[in-house]
């Protein structure tokens, strides 16, 4: 894994030009969390993802070790938001690149000026902006209501936290007991180790 201080980001990845914006991780992130559980469809979500990815297209010979390359450079860089210094590696999906959209776009604007969508940021160094999110951006105040426990509250505050994290959770599909993911560690455990084999 390469340094993000002091390397250069790569642009090239497995001996192959890439696409390094974050937008092919972002699109293959939230395509990935809506797969059907029995994942009939990943084959077809791996081929459009390294369509989206590579420079240059990948011979069908080539793709198994091409994909597992892709989803080495995806996991390889900063940890994601979710994983950010104090929060539980074993609570529920905090995030979502989809439904949680707009928030990320106003928070960098409002942390760094940058306008994503309008902006090519390295994934790398698209995910180290995003785990370092001041905390008075809304999208990390979401994700703090998503991922307290009410249940740490008395009174009131118990009942407007148990409030906030229902008016913010994300859609029942992608929460613990409602789909596929049952934890985000599970998510990123099962996620890279499909892909290693």
């Amino acid at each position: 894994m390469a340094d993000i201080l002091l390397d250069k980001l790569p642009r090239t990845w497995a001996g192959r030009p890439i696409d390094w914006d974050f937008r092919p991780m972002v699109w293959f992130n939230g395509q990935y969390l809506r797969l059907p559980e029995d994942e009939k469809g990943l084959p077809e979500l791996a081929r459009e993802t390294m369509r989206r990815f590579y420079r240059v297209a990948v011979p069908p010979e080539e793709e198994v070790d091409a994909f597992k390359a892709l989803v080495e450079f995806y996991t390889a860089g900063p940890q994601e938001v979710s994983d950010r210094p104090g929060s539980s590696r074993t609570e529920e999906l905090a995030l979502d690149y989809i439904t949680d959209g707009p928030a990320i776009v106003a928070a960098f604007q409002q942390a760094y000026g940058i306008d994503v969508t309008r902006a090519r940021l390295h994934w790398w160094r698209f995910k180290a902006l995003m785990s370092n999110l001041p905390e008075e951006t809304q999208l990390v105040k979401i994700i703090g209501f998503r991922t307290a426990d009410p249940a740490q509250f008395q009174g009131e505050e118990r009942e407007r936290r148990a409030e906030l994290k229902e008016r913010f959770a994300l859609p029942a599909a992608l929460r613990k007991g409602g789909g596929r993911i049952v934890t985000l560690q599970d998510r990123n455990e099962a996620f890279a180790a499909r892909f290693r084999r």
